[in-house]
């Protein structure tokens, strides 16, 4: 079965509905590496939708739902309109793929 939200949508949805998540959390909720996830995150600060403080000696990630979407199907719309179409929550993922 196709996956509807990619990894980068997932990571998204997760920073936006957890507060202070950990690449480790995060990469638990995607099921991929932490590698993956920073890799992830560093695309996600660069396109503008994530912002990256340092706090001691880790990163805090905060989704701007101010920034406008860029790709082909959400285009012209603000990542806030797309975070309101999804009442998620990490918890609400499963932890092993159905």
């Amino acid at each position: 079965m196709p996956e509807l939200i990619s990894t980068h949508g997932l990571i998204l949805l997760c920073i936006a509905s957890t507060p202070r998540p950990t690449v480790a959390r995060l990469a638990a909720v995607a099921h991929v590496s932490e590698r993956t996830v920073s890799r992830v995150l560093t695309d996600l600060v660069e396109a503008g939708y994530v912002t990256r403080q340092r706090q001691g000696t880790r990163n805090s990630y905060t989704v701007r739902p101010e920034a406008e979407v860029s790709d082909r199907v959400g285009r012209g719309w603000r990542l806030e309109r797309l975070l309101e179409l999804s009442p998620h929550t990490p918890e609400a993922v499963p932890s092993q793929p159905v």
